[in-house]
């Protein structure tokens, strides 16, 4: 039989120091949590409100990846998160509100997992970020929120990455 190796990957950091030798191979955090990563259904949403949802997700989606290419990013000093990656750590990232557009271009693709409020403003905030490779929780204070912050807490004892907004 033959041994399987994969590499454990961050952001566009093609590889850690550390290879893993792993039997069979695992499943992706997309495979393993597909409600997680997948957009919600629409259908407790009017048409006019699914149809506005869905264009918003394209608007932002088109305006980030517009912007974000016009953006350089500089890392002062190491960047800590190949380290925590490969140490078998689970990353939790802090992130301003004016911010967010320039984050989700940064850290696309990582499957990093945020917390989106459960309402239709929500609902395609949700939507733009799984086009980036980000997973979605919903909750906010007024609605859903102890249900959302339970969920953060399994998926992040599930190994899961995760982001919150600090300033509200």
């Amino acid at each position: 039989a033959s041994t399987l190796y994969r590499y454990v990957r961050w952001n566009n950091l093609r590889s850690c120091n550390i290879i893993t030798q792993l039997s069979p191979p695992l499943p992706s955090l997309r495979e393993r949590f597909p409600a997680v990563y997948e957009p919600a259904s629409l259908d407790e949403y009017p048409f006019k409100q699914r149809l506005t949802i869905k264009f918003a997700a394209w608007a932002f989606n088109l305006l980030i990846r517009t912007i974000g290419s016009t953006l350089q990013f500089e890392v002062e000093g190491d960047d800590p998160r190949p380290a925590i990656w490969c140490a078998g750590k689970t990353p939790i990232f802090a992130i301003w509100h004016n911010r967010i557009f320039a984050s989700t271009y940064y850290m696309r693709g990582d499957s990093i997992v945020v917390l989106t409020s459960k309402s239709f403003d929500g609902e395609y905030i949700a939507r733009f970020l799984t086009i980036f490779g980000f997973g979605t929780v919903r909750g906010s204070w007024s609605r859903g929120g102890v249900g959302g912050m339970v969920e953060m807490i399994r998926l992040i004892r599930a190994g899961l990455p995760m982001a919150f907004t600090v300033d509200g």
